[in-house]
């Protein structure tokens, strides 16, 4: 039986999938850091879990219900609230998320990014200028890639769960207890550059948006106004040139940095908030910067794998 398979019995089993590469492992003898209703994980990135910081053995049920409610397995768990404050029980799934991701998530980002924020409660702020909605309906009703064929149901308006991203890839159980997609993603999703465009490449991302409507470059449109990129720009261009979603897109939401000016960062619309490893601002900037300037539409002042926009805008 390969690991995260259902045994015989027909249960799930989760010790194989908390063995996987990416896991909540628990850490045998130790107790529950954040059960006892206390939020007190460290920043160091290395903490106790275990099964009572998720579940109340005394209170599961099989009740399932629409994100982002807690379900029957998450009954009587408690948590940190979108305003930082513990609650006892949590009434959202985030909440219970929030305990260990939030004001006590760790100092290292997964992506390194031109604005970083760890702390996902601030991430997912409905204050932020983008964000997926976890919290909160998004803001940005008009995505022309949902629904996706895949999840033909799917509204814009919907709101998802941290485990409609976060779970375990075999489909075994509903809850993020292990993958072998880092960070514990219930699909594939490559962050790094390089790798040629496919559905498998970018599975998490096509799950929810059209990849057909993606390649048409409905919502990004592939040529800049009079300049073209060697890639020729849009999504097609980029992604058929091996840059990933994630060079771009921020998964979480954008918090932007407290005291500075507006604009300094960009305006981080439709989650974009780029990655460090392939864009830098222009010489002279601290920060390289995506305007808005209309539906579908607006401009790039940053180097993108050695390549200098200047205010190119797009379409």
């Amino acid at each position: 039986m390969t690991s995260g398979a259902r045994p015989r019995t027909g249960r799930t089993d989760i010790a194989g999938q908390v063995r996987k590469v990416s896991a909540h492992h628990e850490q045998p003898g130790t107790a529950s850091t954040t059960s006892g209703g206390s939020v007190s994980a460290g920043r160091s990135g290395i903490r106790k879990v275990a099964c009572a910081d998720c579940h109340n053995p005394h209170l599961t049920s099989a009740l399932q219900v629409e994100p982002p409610n807690v379900s029957g397995l998450l009954q009587g768990v408690p948590g940190m609230d979108r305003n930082g404050v513990a609650v006892r029980p949590a009434t959202y799934e985030y909440e219970i998320c929030f305990k260990c991701h939030a004001d006590f998530s760790g100092d290292v980002p997964y992506v390194f990014r031109a604005v970083s924020q760890t702390n996902l409660r601030l991430a997912f702020d409905i204050n932020n200028p983008s964000y997926h909605p976890v919290l909160d309906m998004g803001k940005n009703l008009s995505v022309p890639s949902i629904p996706s064929s895949l999840s033909p149901t799917m509204r814009a308006s919907q709101i998802i769960g941290c485990t409609s991203c976060h779970a375990d890839d075999q489909g075994g159980s509903r809850g993020p207890h292990g993958s072998s997609f880092p960070p514990i993603l219930k699909e594939r999703y490559e962050t790094s550059d390089g790798w040629a465009e496919s559905y498998d490449v970018y599975a998490l991302c096509y799950r929810c948006h059209e990849r057909s409507s993606i390649l048409a470059d409905v919502s990004f449109q592939k040529k800049a106004i009079g300049r073209t990129t060697p890639s020729g720009g849009g999504h097609s261009g980029h992604l058929l040139a091996g840059t990933s979603c994630a060079t771009c897109h921020d998964p979480h939401g954008v918090k932007v940095p407290p005291g500075l000016p507006p604009g300094t960062t960009g305006d981080h619309t439709s989650l974009i908030n780029f990655a460090a490893q392939a864009v830098q601002p222009v010489p002279g900037a601290v920060y390289p910067v995506f305007r808005q300037t209309g539906t579908f539409s607006g401009s790039c002042t940053l180097v993108c794998h050695g390549v200098t926009h200047k205010a190119w805008s797009y379409p």
